[in-house]
């Protein structure tokens, strides 16, 4: 178990604790002091000014939207005047008689044709109560043609009374206003009425011949009384001590909420801002009235009748509740001050005790070895940063002591619990086990979905071992695709073995992968403290090496260290070394063994087999240098040199004269994908020999494993010529149905098929069946591993295309094997 010894050094530590407690202490104080000052200062003027503008702008807002609303229901009824008037101008009848009464000179015709006039007026005043009276006026503005009056005539405009026409203010302003139409200001006394039911207002229409825009036949004045527009502005107020009024183009009030200043000139400014885009103007502004009072105003100018609705109410209105909301602040804020001086002490705990506390425990668990403590400060003060140090110090010793993939213990923690275990093992006088794994075609997994798929086996695999041990053992990741599990205290020496079983049968139930369901199996090795090893990189190695010899006898199994294993791994790590030579010291040969017709003897196929001779270690068979050259990367150019002899030695017996056969090259599965087309491409070219006379021959698991890219080379070499053979059938996962679609030519049975085939029923069943089903398929069949007589002549009866075997010949130099085999059959030539 890790221990983080206590050192002399602690002691400055915890002085610091108790300074760093002051210092904070005292920032916190005087923080909550200095705070509780600044919120009674900044609480009352920030809201205080926030409220107002707050209150200005929402007052606006709201004041604008009540004036647009009311001003535009205002222009509503104007528009309903305006579109009175502009009937009565346009209409046909009252225009012929007006030209007719521009061109009468007699006064009877004159008579009738006023008669006519007023007919047509009394028709549009009978139409429209809220009229008060309708006047129609020569042209030259001097006289009243015609009048149609609810009331008496003022005497000043009664007929042909041109100077008294001309002099009355409202004429005036006719004359000088470039429009046809005009709405005149409201008054009390009248335009043309001598007395009223209240205030009226005229709207003012030039009447000109539909003939000749330039010509002016007469104008009509029709007074209109205020109720309408006093119904409009009925409860419109903008504040509780407000009021409204409209201001006429002419600069009199045409109706306001005190209604003695009705008609009366308008004392107040507006100031001039620029037009809406519906051409009215609207502003707001504040200014004293004549009483000095200050006001808040919002108006609108109408577009329509150029009146201008004007609303105000005191400034007071707002400063009210403002006071209010001081008082309300000052008060909020005095009850933070208390609230703030009596939780001083509470958050002096809070931010310095209680953290000091829980990090004086933290440290005491990390002390025990428990690396996943953490602290959990995030205050930028001295605490906040002690803490982060902490957790700083501990991530540290987190990623020296663990794996950050899997977060299990790594090499380095492993090897300082094997020794704090081997401490107690020989106190207590008991053993303990250490189990290497390594993962089978783990690399097949990184090669074919990625290092991401790879990284997430590896976390999977960490937490089945995990399931597979006690409490108190220990899985480690010491390596890519390497674990080691600790099992301190044994009772039982046979232990370990039930739980290598544990390991494998976990690591043999598929895995879901993103989306993938990932078959893998493990080697596992196992060595014993203390006698395999004493320290913990001797057991280590031990327990690495027995792995390393259940891989080699077919993986998938577990292995117990022996003192043997020592001397084949030292045999193994020579020949690793000497590989890299070989090639170049030329210490490679071929030996060539024949592929006969069973039935004649003839032979059909030489193998190529590769051969290694040693200088020190002499002969050495393929199945104990191959698969290292396979995990070096050497057996690329290792093939590529057995494919240029192969060819080589092959064409050179046909120029000899011997009949033509064919070749057959083992290829690895490594080669796939790393030239392996182009090489045979290249010997083919170099040696001379047709395609027709090389066979490529691979095993099963070499399909299975690198299915796409496999089929990839093979079709390029079937177009090229060469002939396909797989070795071994039956020794993997493959069906014929299956090697249809590699497009294979010969089928290799094992030899652990036709061992003893004439007592075995159940490989005699096996054997035949595919035989015949691969006949069906167009496959030509070889039967490897014929040893004797009797397993010659059973194969007999079922006819397979070619046989191989010590029956028939031994593997033999090319020297040797031209001489013992080629001279026997008939010399071509």
């Amino acid at each position: 178990m890790l221990r983080i010894r206590r050192t002399s050094g602690m002691k400055p530590i915890s002085a610091s604790f108790r300074d760093l407690m002051k210092n904070t202490a005292f920032r916190l104080i005087v923080s909550l002091l200095v705070g509780a000052i600044a919120i009674v200062v900044l609480l009352s003027s920030l809201s205080y000014q926030q409220a107002m503008q707050i209150l200005n702008d929402e007052s606006s807002k709201s004041s604008q939207q009540t004036i647009i609303q009311t001003s535009r229901h205002i222009d509503y009824i104007l528009q309903t005047y305006k579109e009175f008037t502009n009937t009565m101008s346009h209409d046909q009848e009252l225009l012929n008689k007006l030209l007719v009464f521009s061109n009468v000179d007699d006064p009877s015709g004159y008579e009738m044709v006023v008669g006519q006039l007023t007919s047509v007026l009394t028709s549009y005043s009978n139409s429209n109560a809220s009229v008060e009276s309708i006047t129609l006026f020569s042209a030259d503005q001097t006289k009243v043609v015609s009048t149609l009056s609810r009331q008496a005539l003022l005497p000043m405009i009664r007929k042909d009374n041109a100077e008294a026409i001309q002099a009355t203010d409202w004429n005036k302003v006719i004359q000088s206003s470039p429009e046809d139409t005009l709405f005149l200001d409201t008054r009390t006394s009248g335009f043309v009425s001598s007395s009223s039911n209240g205030p009226l207002f005229a709207i003012v229409r030039i009447i000109k011949s539909p003939f000749n825009s330039h010509k002016i036949l007469g104008m009509l004045l029709i007074e209109i009384s205020t109720e309408n527009l006093e119904k409009a502005l009925k409860g419109f107020k903008l504040g509780n001590g407000g009021g409204y009024v409209v201001v006429g183009g002419q600069g009199n009030i045409v109706i306001a909420s005190d209604t003695t200043a009705i008609a009366a000139s308008y004392e107040g400014s507006i100031p001039p801002v620029l037009p809406e885009s519906d051409g009215s103007y609207m502003g707001h502004y504040d200014t004293e009235d004549h009483h000095g009072i200050l006001q808040n105003y919002t108006f609108r100018r109408s577009p329509l009748s150029g009146w201008t609705l004007i609303g105000y109410y005191p400034k007071e209105e707002l400063v009210a509740p403002m006071k209010q909301v001081i008082w309300n602040t000052i008060l909020i804020s005095l009850i933070c001050s208390l609230v703030a001086a009596f939780a001083i002490g509470i958050l002096v705990q809070r931010n310095v005790g209680s953290p000091l506390r829980s990090l004086r425990l933290l440290m005491q668990e990390g002390e025990k070895g428990n690396l996943g403590v953490r602290t959990s400060f995030q205050a930028d003060t001295e605490i906040g940063d002690l803490g982060r140090a902490f957790n700083r110090m501990m991530d540290q010793i987190s990623l020296a002591y663990y794996d950050t993939l899997t977060n299990l213990p790594n090499r380095r923690l492993l090897v300082d619990r094997l020794e704090a275990a081997f401490q107690h093992a020989e106190e207590q006088s008991h053993e303990l086990a250490v189990l290497f794994i390594d993962l089978d075609r783990f690399k097949m997994v990184n090669d074919s979905l990625g290092h991401h798929a790879g990284d997430l086996l590896i976390q999977s695999v960490g937490q089945r071992l995990q399931q597979c041990i006690r409490e108190g053992d220990t899985v480690a990741r010491i390596a890519g695709d390497e674990f080691v599990i600790l099992l301190p205290e044994l009772s039982d020496k046979s232990y370990p073995i039930p739980i290598a079983q544990r390991v494998l049968d976990k690591l043999r139930t598929p895995f879901s992968i993103l989306e993938h369901d990932v078959r893998i199996s493990g080697s596992v090795g196992i060595a014993y403290f203390p006698q395999d090893g004493s320290d913990a990189e001797a057991l280590i190695k031990c327990a690495d090496m027995a792995m390393y010899e259940a891989k080699a006898t077919g993986k998938n199994n577990f292995k117990t260290y022996d003192p043997a294993m020592s001397i084949r791994s030292h045999e193994r790590l020579v020949i690793e070394n000497d590989l890299h030579r070989a090639l170049d010291q030329q210490e490679f040969q071929l030996f060539y063994q024949p592929r006969v017709d069973p039935r004649t003897g003839t032979i059909q196929c030489s193998e190529a087999l590769l051969r290694w001779k040693h200088p020190k270690l002499g002969m050495i068979p393929p199945d104990k240098f191959i698969p290292i050259a396979e995990e070096s990367g050497l057996i690329v150019p290792l093939g590529a040199w057995v494919l240029h002899e192969a060819c080589r030695q092959n064409k050179a017996w046909q120029d000899a004269g011997y009949a033509p056969m064919r070749v057959a090259v083992n290829v690895s599965a490594k080669q796939f994908g790393r030239g392996l087309t182009d090489s045979v491409a290249q010997a083919l070219k170099e040696s001379g020999l047709a395609p027709d006379w090389l066979e490529i021959e691979i095993t099963e698991s070499v399909l299975t494993d690198n299915e796409n890219t496999v089929i990839a080379s093979l079709r390029k070499l079937k177009s090229m010529g060469v002939h396909l053979a797989i070795d071994d059938f039956g020794t993997g996962y493959s069906n014929l149905a299956f090697l249809m679609k590699f497009e294979v030519d010969t089928l290799k049975i094992d030899r652990s098929f036709i061992q003893n085939i004439h007592r075995n029923i159940e490989h005699q069943l096996i054997t035949t069946s595919v035989i015949s089903l691969a006949h069906n398929l167009g496959m030509r069949v070889v039967t490897e591993g014929v040893e004797t007589i009797e397993e010659h002549q059973f194969l007999l009866k079922y006819e397979p295309n070619e046989a191989q075997g010590y029956y028939y010949a031994r593997p033999a130099s090319a020297l040797a094997y031209e001489k013992d085999n080629l001279n026997k059959q008939a010399h071509i030539g």
